[in-house]
């Protein structure tokens, strides 16, 4: 019995090897080449988000967010008004010096940075309760307390603007 492989299929072998690393030598040049044209993005610079010019907004009045926010629970829709009120405390809270783009954070993430405030308990029911509305689809009932922890967080944190 021969147990020696054909001649042709060693051959073979070394082909495939010579080929497979050709490939990934090409592929690792190519990368390398491509990575030198394109500069690194400098992270020196203060880690915060401005809104750009002409987009700053005169806040609205407590009272005129209020109206508004029962407006949408009337018209029965209770995520736009979960939307707003979070909007609203975003505007009130988180500066963007401290933050990076607060209004890309999600309600937790805003949550987690508010961490040792005053407000941190009633911003943590409100979280809660803006995931029930906007991600499980629950109606705001006769006690809303979406609006009482929005209107908590605001009175511990004073009210104030950053």
């Amino acid at each position: 019995m021969n147990l020696s492989p054909a001649p042709g299929l060693l051959i073979l072998l070394i082909l495939g090897g010579i080929v497979i690393v050709g490939a990934v030598a090409g592929a690792a040049w190519y990368i390398r080449r491509s990575r030198e044209d394109e500069p690194a993005p400098s992270l020196k610079g203060p880690l915060s988000w401005t809104p750009g010019p002409g987009s700053a907004t005169p806040q609205p009045g407590i009272a005129d967010i209020s109206s508004r926010y029962q407006e949408l629970v009337t018209a029965g829709d209770p995520a736009s008004a979960a939307r707003l009120l979070l909007h609203a405390l975003i505007d009130r809270l988180f500066s963007p010096e401290k933050t990076m783009n607060p209004y890309s954070l999600t309600p937790r993430e805003l949550a987690a940075h508010a961490a040792g405030e005053p407000y941190e308990a009633p911003l943590n029911s409100f979280t809660r309760g803006y995931e029930q509305i906007r991600y499980q689809g629950l109606a705001v009932g006769e006690s809303d307390s979406l609006f009482a922890a929005w209107n908590d967080v605001l009175t511990l944190a004073g009210s104030r603007s950053p």
